[in-house]
Order: structure tokens, then sequence, then C-alpha cells
């Protein structure tokens, strides 16, 4: 994690989402294409194990690689420009296993970092009707949560629970295969790449001073459009 103490640092700007969509816009006028498309696009993704949700870098001294659950739409405004906005989860990815304070004393609870995605991606053109490969860019918004336990025996209440969150940006890569009538239906792979700060209070290691964080996402996804 790197520690930011420069006040006059506001975090990333809207300017590469801005090209980014401007290029994609020009690139679409350039492949123009009067075939009919579906417009709509819904997928859920997750991964488990060692990963998916990878960190990088300083803040792998605070979080370790966790499973991702993720949820995904997708409104495509023409053949090749499509919006996207998104929500995933990293379960219990901190290393910290600080008890927290509840209502019945002591316990250790448990620990999810939020990212939702917000931006727009460019499906590359493709000879192979069956295959689909996009690229985009975008801004996230991540929050780190610490919760405590959700078993009904202690109070909902948690005295020392921390959080952080703050805004950054992400670039997806994704490849999925169609199948089914109208070619509907589709599996593929998603790998995002995201730099991401937080800011609020301190957890862990990391002192209540803004800090940037990198994570590596790859997860199998399903999908439908219409």
């Amino acid at each position: 994690m790197v520690i930011r103490t420069d006040p006059q640092y506001a975090g990333p700007t809207m300017r590469p989402l801005i090209l980014v969509f401007a290029c994609i816009s020009i690139a679409n006028l350039a492949w123009g294409q009067t075939d009919e498309f579906q417009q709509n696009h819904i997928a859920v993704g997750t991964g488990s194990g060692p990963g998916p949700a990878i960190p990088l870098g300083n803040a792998a001294n605070y979080v370790s690689a966790a499973p991702l659950l993720s949820v995904a739409t997708g409104y495509r405004f023409t053949r090749f420009l499509q919006a996207d906005v998104g929500f995933h989860v990293a379960f219990r990815a901190a290393t910290n296993r600080t008890a927290e304070l509840t209502g019945l004393g002591q316990v250790h609870g448990g620990n999810h970092d939020y990212m939702i995605p917000l931006g727009g991606r460019y499906v590359i053109p493709s000879p192979f009707k069956l295959m689909e490969f996009s690229a985009g860019r975008g801004g996230i918004y991540r929050h780190y949560s610490e919760t405590p336990p959700l078993d009904g025996c202690y109070s909902s209440e948690c005295c020392t629970c921390l959080s952080r969150g703050d805004w950054g940006s992400y670039g997806p890569r994704d490849a999925s295969y169609f199948f089914g009538d109208g070619h509907n239906f589709h599996v593929g792979t998603t790998y995002e790449f995201v730099a991401a700060s937080t800011d609020g209070q301190a957890v862990g290691h990391v002192p209540d001073v803004r800090a940037s964080d990198h994570w590596s996402n790859l997860f199998l996804k399903f999908g439908f459009r219409f």
C-alpha cells in the first residue's frame, strides 16, 4: 500500500475515461455496421481458491488473495460500444485478524472488499461468430469494511469495526464464447487491473490517511444478452 500524505492529491481524474470514450466513438464510426445486435447484457462471475482477487505491491502487506463474486450489467449503444456497471465482493481478504468488540465481548468478525466499477468497453471486431473480445476503461469505487459475525449469536452492533473507501480506475479485458438459440448465452473470462484509493479509519498497519491499492482480478463468468 502506498501512503499519500500530499494534501493536494485529489485522486484519479476523469480525463482518461473521457479520452477512452472519445477513441471508442471514433473507432465505432470507422467500423460502423447495420447488423442487428442485442443491447442488454447481464453477467455473473466468480472464482475461488487462492484468488482471483489478488492484491499487488505494497497492498499485499495487509490483504491477501481472496475469493471474488461479481455481478455486472451492460448496455450496448452500438455494435461495438457498451457502457458497464458492476458490483464485486472479495471475501475475507484482510490479513488483520484483530478481535472486534461486540455486545457479547471480543469476537473475530469478517471483512469484505467491495468494488463498484463504472465504465465502458469497445467490442473488438472478430471473424469468429461465436467468440467475442473486448477491452475497456472506467472509474471504480472501492470500500473495505469489517463486519461482526452473522451467525445470530452476537449483537449486530460492532463497536470497533472499521471501514475505508475512495475512488480509482480499472481496465477490464474480456473473452466470451456464445451458444444457444440466437447466441444469447455465453461463458467466458474477465481480467481486471484495479488502481484505487482508500481513505478513512486506520486498519491494521495502515494509518488513517489516503492510500493507493492495486488489485489484479480474474474470474469466470456466465452471462445472458437480449
